[in-house]
């Protein structure tokens, strides 16, 4: 009898355990998505800026607003 309600007990805690690590591999999933949709979006602000920094030219040729 003792054998069988310790294997009990151990089925049961294997099962939460599995249940547990499920539950963490969907947690780390949808941090990896975050992630990455971040990233993206960083990506795209560089972007932006390099885009504007170019364009801008040399701040040194403008005149200054109250000429």
């Amino acid at each position: 009898m003792q054998d069988d309600n310790r294997m009990t007990v151990i089925e049961e805690k294997l099962a939460h355990l599995e249940k547990y690590v499920g539950d963490l591999d969907e947690v780390v999933r949808d941090l990896a998505k975050q992630l990455h949709t971040q990233g993206q979006g960083v990506n795209a602000v560089r972007k932006m800026l390099q885009d504007h920094l170019s364009d801008a030219g040399d701040p040194g040729d403008e005149k200054p607003p109250h000429w």
